[in-house]
C-alpha cells in the first residue's frame, strides 16, 4: 500500500540536487505526483507531493533528509493519506493427504491471494501402520490485500481431496472445510 505525503522544501537552487532528490524518490520506488517550485536569489522553494509505498516509507525519508548537508532542507512533511493499521494477521492450520510439493503448491496460492506469509511449520504425521500420511501445516501471514476466503477455499480444494483448512484473522475463528 501507498502512502501520499505532502512536503514543503527550501534551499539552493541547484538543478543537478534536485534531479538527485527525485532520483531519491524514484530509488525508493516513489513517484513525484506534483510539484509546486519558486526560485529567487539563487534559493528555491516549494511544495511537493510524494508518494512512496508504506514498506520503504522511512528509509525514503532518512535518505531525502540526507539531503539538508548538501543545501537542499525537507521543511515539514506531512502525511496526506491516513496510516493504515499494520495488515490484518492471518493464521492458517491446514490439513491434508500428504504429497510431495504439496507444500509448495500452497505457497504459491497462498501468495497468489494475497498473503505475505511469515511463520511456517509444517510436519508430517502417520498412522501405525504407515500407510496414510497427512501434511500438517501451522503458518501466520499478513494480508497484502483483502482475503477473499471463498476464492482462496476454490484454489486450496482443486489441489487434493480431504483438505482441512481453519482460519483465524483478528481474533475470529472462521473454519472452513473443503472436500
Amino acid at each position: 500500500m501507498d502512502t501520499i505525503w505532502l512536503a514543503a522544501i527550501a534551499g539552493d537552487d541547484c538543478p543537478d540536487m534536485l534531479r538527485r532528490f527525485t532520483d531519491t524518490i524514484a530509488l525508493c520506488e516513489g513517484r513525484l505526483l506534483d510539484q509546486h517550485l519558486a526560485g529567487m536569489d539563487g534559493m528555491i522553494s516549494g511544495l511537493l507531493r510524494i508518494q512512496l509505498p508504506r514498506l520503504h516509507a522511512d528509509y525514503a525519508w532518512q535518505r531525502l533528509e540526507g539531503f539538508s548537508g548538501n543545501g537542499l532542507r525537507i521543511l515539514s512533511r506531512q502525511q496526506l493519506t491516513p496510516p493504515v493499521a499494520e495488515e490484518p494477521v492471518v493464521t492458517l492450520d491446514i490439513s491434508a493427504p500428504f504429497s510431495p510439493g504439496l507444500d509448495l503448491d500452497i505457497r504459491q496460492i497462498l501468495d497468489s491471494h494475497g498473503l505475505d506469509i511469515g511463520e511456517f511449520k509444517q510436519q508430517i504425521s502417520e498412522d501405525r501402520d504407515r500407510t496414510n500420511r497427512r501434511l500438517q501445516i501451522r503458518l501466520t501471514a499478513r494480508e497484502t490485500r483483502p482475503l477473499n476466503q471463498p476464492r482462496l477455499k476454490r484454489a486450496l480444494s482443486r489441489l487434493t481431496s480431504g483438505l482441512q483448512l481453519d482460519v483465524v484473522m483478528e481474533a475470529k475463528l472462521e473454519p472452513i472445510a473443503v472436500h
